[in-house]
């Protein structure tokens, strides 16, 4: 079924096995498929190039997202909250030029960085990576041990809420270089 003036489709709590065939969707602006149960996303999220709010919330097979996310210049909003099975998010996440809001709350095997799965390098956006993205005005991320050097380049974010408990250690120059959160 060929919609191209659908903007919003809206699937949450339906729990689809399958993704939709996005390229159905070219006009999409928000796509809901939160409580999914798939395990992986097609390559053509990429081809909704304005696309402003991505919720994956909960969904629990969900193991990586493609790539081509990283070309969604327009997303706004990307909620990955209680994907339990989420591994890692792309290298390219810094293509998210837009991205304003980034939850990744309860994402229990979320791993940051380059890590080696049975002697293959895998390249997995780093927390640093993270703070490149300078449009951020909310992050919601758990899992991480210590803050990085350049928190101090998310001088727009307004909420950070951390997982405290796993914390190592917290930069002391961060409330001076983040002075808009509250």
């Amino acid at each position: 079924m060929y919609a191209p003036q659908v903007i919003s489709l809206l699937l949450g709590e339906h729990k689809i096995q399958f993704a939709p065939q996005l390229t159905n969707f070219p006009k999409l602006r928000i796509l809901d498929l939160q409580f999914a149960l798939f395990n992986s996303l097609p390559e053509q999220l990429g081809d909704l190039e304005i696309l402003v709010y991505l919720n994956l919330a909960n969904c629990v097979y969900l193991r990586s997202l493609p790539d081509t996310v990283c070309k969604l210049h327009n997303l706004k909003c990307l909620l990955l909250s209680d994907c339990s099975s989420l591994e890692y998010l792309p290298s390219g996440i810094t293509g998210l030029t837009s991205l304003q809001l980034l939850d990744t709350k309860y994402c229990e095997d979320l791993r940051w960085g380059k890590e080696t799965l049975s002697g293959m390098p895998t390249i997995k956006a780093s927390f640093e990576d993270i703070c490149k993205l300078t449009a951020l005005t909310n992050l919601i991320i758990w899992g991480v041990v210590k803050l990085p050097y350049n928190i101090y380049a998310l001088s727009n974010l307004k909420i950070l809420s951390l997982q405290l408990w796993k914390m190592r250690s917290f930069p002391t120059n961060m409330a001076h270089s983040c002075n808009n959160l509250k």
